[in-house]
């Protein structure tokens, strides 16, 4: 719930997150806040709040002080496991993700300190990869 009051006053939100959709391992995902937002269900409790309940949750409370962007940015896990290790996959997406957005953004003008309540994962596209492995 943190992550949604520190929306206030931002321009722009970035969310990046894991995700099981069945997809290679790795698979990176670009969606607007908007298209995946969700209103947290009614007698949810903090524990099951997730960050696209945050986004929606930030938009009703913020109103005007609400980002006028929100992007999320998805990674294909490839285990879910309690205590198991990130695979090469997703830690190559997440070099990716991390590059693609440094190039995105002014580096100066990301926070240089950690904002409360928010967990990063990272996330590329494996396709082109996969593609170039098959033609050699």
């Amino acid at each position: 719930m943190d992550v949604a009051f520190q929306m206030e006053g931002m321009d722009e939100v970035i969310i990046v997150d894991a995700c099981r959709t069945g997809a290679a391992p790795g698979t990176l995902y670009e969606i607007p806040g908007h298209e995946v937002e969700a209103p947290p269900l009614t007698q949810m409790n903090l524990h099951a709040f997730r960050w696209d309940n945050a986004i929606a949750f930030g938009r009703w409370l913020l109103k005007d002080d609400y980002p006028s962007k929100a992007t999320v940015f998805l990674i294909e896990g490839t285990c879910f496991d309690f205590g198991m290790d990130i695979s090469p996959e997703v830690a190559q997406s997440m070099e990716t993700l991390v590059n693609e957005l440094l190039k995105r953004y002014n580096p100066d003008k990301l926070p240089t300190h950690p904002i409360p309540g928010l967990v990063v994962h990272g996330i590329r596209d494996t396709s082109q990869a996969e593609e170039a492995s098959h033609e050699s």
